[in-house]
């Protein structure tokens, strides 16, 4: 009867992620995130010139860190290993698990250009990781995040992990838009790889200006993360 009534039957996902209070609120919680990062940067000149760069930052630093720390609580409270489940964890298909593992060197791959860096300048110029996306930042969190999501059979932890390549999504456009880039693109491109998949950046470059004494750190780093889901979270 309980694996009936949370949709379970027969090796079904529950259905009871739709009203389930973690997924619920982490849900508001990203999206309060991401909404007075817009909200803020595009009246960013505007705020500062009524209020001044302290005011500014400082409503900006506030809101963002009560809209990741509540959302952290959130999750802690009712979403960590806990809560419905989108498919059952005995199952973990390969290629979700080698997905997981793609996306999580992935983003540690682009993390780790930018440990020990000098200065921003090193990475400018459409250089790097920047040839394969204009937000190598953002996105590198979002696919680290998207792995974790992916690799998860809980429902809460899924919206949890999505949260960061959402923000990467949204936030990177924002950017772009504010800097005239979506109307008159340069060679680079918002999505990780599209420019390398037109043709409009070279994978020759990728290759030759990445540091892949770092890269392969993050691989080992993430294998290790896939070691770990694998014996420890079954």
């Amino acid at each position: 009867y309980q694996r009936r009534v949370h949709g379970e039957k027969k090796g079904y996902p529950s259905l009871m992620w739709r009203g389930h209070k973690g997924v619920r609120w982490i849900t508001y919680g990203w999206a309060a995130f991401v909404a007075e990062n817009l909200l803020l940067s595009q009246n960013r000149e505007r705020i500062i010139e009524k209020f001044g760069e302290k005011v500014y930052f400082g409503t900006y630093n506030c809101l963002s860190l009560a809209a990741c720390a509540s959302t952290l609580f959130v999750y802690m409270r009712f979403g960590r290993r806990k809560g419905p489940r989108l498919w059952a964890q005995a199952q973990r298909p390969l290629p979700r698990a080698c997905g997981a593992f793609a996306l999580q060197s992935l983003g540690l791959m682009g993390m780790s250009q930018f440990i020990g860096a000098p200065s921003a300048a090193e990475f400018s110029d459409q250089k790097g990781v920047y040839r394969i996306t204009r937000h190598p930042q953002l996105w590198s969190l979002g696919m680290l995040c998207l792995g974790s999501a992916i690799a998860s059979p809980f429902a809460t932890e899924v919206a949890m992990f999505s949260g960061p390549c959402v923000m990467a999504l949204i936030g990177g456009w924002h950017q772009d838009y504010r800097a005239g880039l979506v109307s008159r693109p340069d060679s680079r491109s918002l999505l990780p790889f599209w420019a390398l998949l037109t043709g409009s950046q070279s994978w020759a470059d990728v290759v030759k200006e990445l540091d892949w004494n770092k890269a392969q750190g993050a691989v080992m780093i993430a294998a290790l993360l896939a070691l770990h889901r694998t014996f420890f979270l079954l």
